[in-house]
């Protein structure tokens, strides 16, 4: 915001420049009434000398095509003559049927006789058969001989066109010396083709019409061939077989009128292809003889509009005096009025009261005065406010130069600093920082990108006491928007902050050596929960041997009493034959009980052994899944027989996987125990089910029971380590969270589980049929 001494000033400058600029206002005026007439005197030259540039180019422009081809026709008309003659020739000198014995001595003679007789329309005639015999006449005279005439292109196009008239230019011909035009026709015997007749002429024969037919004073014609070289000039015979650009870049020419550079002459061209013979005409005029007339009519029409000009300056000169001096001589009253706000003083007001323009601006002056006024008030008491809402603020404030002098603190900065205020002003501020290099950096920063905003920095207070600070800044710009007023800059004490900072730091060290306690510890007891699923598995199975082998020890004792007696009563000779055929028939029962004992007894430690071999080992082998799921139920069967429940396995004989069967030992021990525990009342008899099948590249096991459930409440929390239901009933809440671990990172699977209150859960596990990782 303007304070009240710049905008005086401001307005006391305008005022001033515009007094002294007041001839100026004049010479404005002048120049926009000039200007005025300068734009309708230059829209209507504009105009005009639009119209009589369209006017004079169309016209000529249309008169040089018509020239052109006009030209075209007679060029045109000479050829066709020149072909009807030589067609004429052609039907005088003997047909066809007897020119094919042309070898004969007859034929020569024929053509001997015949052809002088035609030297004045064609200087050069000849006949040549299809065995490249020629029968020249030039000038009357009669050559023969062997021609190679059958090897050129005119030949060529002859054969292919056989009945039309070919023309070609040569630029010497060789009997004539001086450029000609060929017309070539082909003889026939019935369809036979036995030779062609041509006949030349000098180009010049040709082209006569062009040089007959004047085209302005220094126009020409020119006939061109399909390379735009010359064949034939109508004023410029010095340029036949010259370009009509020899420069780097070719010219470009379009049918119709062109401008371009034409044999290094700025030209207008009207060019129109003769295409029967693959040339071209061209009607060349200089362009500044096109546009002589043109140019004629267009200085009349300057030299006109300048002289208008002229004597509008003139009248409108006169006209601007007397308007400006009603302008000027009100605005010099305003300088001496200037003078006295320049120097403070705006209880003065103008006393101009015209009712024009400039008594509006002397009202509106005088109104800008008593709000200077008014705003010079308001600012001293919006000053005095400011600064005592600067001392109030709890923050460190300090006030700076451009230079980064101390020009105002607040007193939280004495009490931050230990230094009174006296001792602070007119010092730099890099004074106060623990660290030059930092203040120097921050400074930068300000100056280039107008603030710095909270930043960690030191400063030093009274006694070298170090304080740290949260630091801000930001430049307040003045009126123009470039120069700094001052920089207005914060400091927040942080001491307590920092302290605080330290006590935490200390805490969650303590914390992350707990954590790392409670993680070692969550181990070991999932280890033991193994340990113990494998004990308790280890005593089921003592516990179903002993009845087996109790049973093979109790008869093995029979056996041998029996024995004995038997022996005593052969050794008395007192052994009768019903006794002998009742202990044999006992040693028989026996014997099988013991097989069927022990057979049972070795099942019993075979699964045993493969099961918790591969619990304690995690080695991963091929192995087929139902039989493993079979091997791991009859392990725990001691445990499986108490409760009942009827347990179906529902997968193909021959699924096979390459993985770790340990990990899917653990999976479906910790799964029946946590459903015989869980899911059935004591004395609850329930159907268990486990379907395996393949699935692309992922085995999945489905595990249900009809138990009774789990509240969904609990669904998200039973993977957690020692969350349990039954914690008093010997639960330790680790059961399912091995389960998740082991799907989720041995095999590298998902488990999923969803469950209704009574009507039973179900587990689904899917992981790759071959596992590509190690063991976790």
């Amino acid at each position: 915001m303007l304070n009240w001494t710049m905008r005086a000033k401001f307005s006391y400058n305008l005022l001033r420049h515009i007094t002294a600029m007041y001839l100026s206002i004049r010479n404005k005026i002048l120049i926009s009434h000039f200007g005025i007439v300068l734009f309708v005197g230059l829209a209507i030259g504009g105009c005009g000398y639009y119209f009589i540039s369209n006017h004079f180019n169309t016209d000529e422009k249309k008169f040089l095509e018509f020239l052109t081809n006009t030209l075209k026709s007679r060029v045109l008309g000479v050829v066709a003559q020149k072909k009807s003659t030589l067609q004429r020739v052609s039907e005088k000198i003997l047909d066809g049927d007897k020119l094919d014995v042309y070898t004969d001595k007859y034929g020569e003679y024929v053509l001997t006789q015949n052809l002088p007789k035609f030297s004045k329309e064609f200087p050069v005639l000849s006949y040549v058969n299809m065995k490249g015999e020629e029968v020249r006449a030039v000038n009357g005279i009669v050559f023969s001989g062997k021609s190679e005439i059958i090897a050129s292109t005119i030949f060529k196009e002859l054969m292919s066109e056989p009945n039309k008239i070919i023309v070609s230019y040569e630029q010497n011909d060789i009997d004539l010396g001086i450029p000609a035009v060929t017309f070539a026709m082909a003889k026939y015997s019935g369809d036979k083709p036995i030779g062609f007749i041509r006949g030349s002429v000098p180009i010049t024969t040709i082209a006569s019409v062009l040089s007959e037919t004047e085209v302005e004073k220094s126009g020409f014609a020119l006939l061109l061939d399909s390379r735009m070289t010359v064949i034939y000039a109508s004023s410029r015979p010095d340029i036949a077989g010259h370009s009509i650009d020899d420069s780097k870049t070719p010219v470009q020419l379009k049918r119709g009128i062109n401008r371009a550079l034409i044999l290094g002459v700025d030209s207008i061209a009207a060019l129109v292809p003769l295409d029967e013979f693959r040339w071209s005409l061209m009607v060349v005029i200089p362009y500044a003889e096109f546009s002589a007339d043109e140019n004629k009519i267009k200085y009349v029409t300057v030299g006109v509009m300048i002289l208008v000009l002229v004597i509008s300056g003139v009248i409108f000169t006169f006209i601007t005096r007397h308007i400006t001096n009603n302008i000027t001589n009100p605005l010099k009253r305003f300088t001496a009025f200037t003078d006295m706000i320049a120097k403070g003083d705006f209880t003065q007001i103008t006393d101009i009261k015209s009712k024009d323009e400039v008594g509006v601006l002397a009202e509106s002056f005088n109104h800008m005065l008593m709000e200077l006024q008014k705003t010079r008030d308001d600012l001293i008491i919006a000053k005095e406010y400011t600064d005592n809402i600067i001392e109030t603020i709890a923050s460190a404030v300090i006030v700076l130069t451009e230079d980064a002098e101390i020009v105002k603190v607040n007193k939280s900065v004495n009490k931050m600093l230990g230094r009174t205020e006296e001792e602070l002003l007119n010092k730099r501020i890099d004074e106060i920082f623990e660290s030059d290099t930092i203040a120097e950096i921050l400074y930068n920063e300000i100056m280039r990108n107008g603030y710095v905003k909270d930043v960690e920095v030191v400063f030093m207070a009274k006694y070298g006491v170090k304080v740290p600070v949260i630091f801000s800044a930001s430049v307040i710009y003045g009126s123009d928007g470039n120069t700094i007023d001052e920089i207005v800059c914060s400091a927040q004490n942080i001491t307590q902050l920092k302290r605080m900072q330290k006590v935490r730091d200390m805490h969650l060290k303590e914390l992350e050596t707990a954590n790392k306690h409670l993680k070692e510890s969550r181990t070991q007891l999932v280890q033991a929960e193994k340990l113990a699923s494998l004990g308790q598995m280890l005593a089921g199975v003592a516990h179903e041997i002993n009845t087996p082998v109790g049973i093979g020890i109790t008869l093995s004792s029979t056996i041998t009493k029996e024995t004995e007696a038997i022996k005593a009563a052969i050794d008395d000779r007192s052994l009768r034959m019903e006794q002998l055929q009742e202990y044999i028939d006992d040693i028989n029962k026996s014997s099988s009980l013991i097989f069927k004992s022990l057979m049972r007894t070795a099942e019993l430690v075979k699964s045993f052994k493969m099961v918790s071999a591969d619990q304690i080992t995690q080695e991963r082998r091929v192995f087929r899944l139902k039989g493993y799921i079979e091997e791991i139920l009859l392990s725990l069967q001691p445990k499986l027989k108490r409760s009942q429940h009827n347990i179906e396995v529902i997968c193909e004989q021959s699924l096979e996987l390459d993985s770790y069967p340990g990990s899917i030992a653990q999976i479906i021990t910790n799964l029946l125990m946590n459903s015989i525990i869980h899911a059935y009342d004591k004395g609850a008899k329930g159907t268990i089910t486990i379907e395996a099948a393949l699935h692309k590249d992922d085995i999945v096991i489905q595990y249900k029971d009809d138990g009774k459930g789990i509240p969904q409440e609990n669904i998200k929390k039973i993977y957690d380590p020692f969350f349990t239901t039954m914690r008093g009933a010997g639960g330790t809440g680790l059961g399912m969270h091995i389960v998740h671990n082991i799907v989720t990172q041995t095999l590298g699977g998902t488990i999923d589980c969803q469950s209704e209150l009574n009507k039973g859960t179900t587990f689904t596990i899917s992981f790759p049929v071959i596992k590509k990782e190690a063991a976790a």
